[in-house]
């Protein structure tokens, strides 16, 4: 796990506790614990989204004259990241795995694998569109044969399940 997404999670936690704490010290909903636990949890999102204004002037209706602290900015910022350093790690396992695979087989013999696949696909719309799609990039990188054989992984690793390519490579 990386070291943001392990924040995330800790941020998380520390808003359902703070809610819980407040919820079982403060309000104690007539000792129902899970009742507390069950509240907290709908509520802690509540917190991490909310702007905390610590100053507006009066009669003001904008908070641009305010100071404040907007958690709804710094979590949205948070999780953005996350899902950022989430997408890199997915591109650079998909990476890898096509290199591993246009290595290993020929453009004639990925053509085939695809295509091949293409035809097994029981829905006529989705052969049509694959059988598009495959038309499409090989015409784009018809030029560079490098390129088209590493696309032509890509592509047929994005259209087998994960299991399937990992057979493919051991050459079952």
């Amino acid at each position: 796990m990386s070291k943001w997404g392990l924040l995330l999670l800790v941020v998380n936690a520390a808003a359902a506790a703070v809610v819980y704490l407040v919820l079982a010290c403060l309000v104690r909903p007539g000792g129902n614990y899970w009742l507390t636990a069950v509240i907290s949890g709908f509520m802690y999102p509540v917190l991490l989204r909310t702007n905390f204004r610590w100053y507006q002037k009066v009669g003001e209706k904008s908070s641009a004259s305010g100071i404040g602290i907007g958690l709804d900015r710094l979590y949205t910022l948070l999780q953005e990241h996350c899902l950022n350093e989430f997408n890199v790690a997915v591109a650079n396992d998909r990476r890898r795995t096509a290199e591993q695979v246009a290595s290993k087989f020929n453009q004639k013999d990925l053509s085939m694998k695809i295509q091949h696949h293409i035809d097994a696909y029981p829905d006529f719309a989705r052969q049509q569109q694959a059988n598009a799609d495959l038309a499409s990039l090989t015409a784009r990188f018809a030029g560079d044969q490098e390129r088209l054989r590493y696309n032509l992984a890509v592509f047929l690793i994005d259209q087998l399940p994960s299991g399937e390519t990992k057979k493919l490579l051991r050459g079952k």
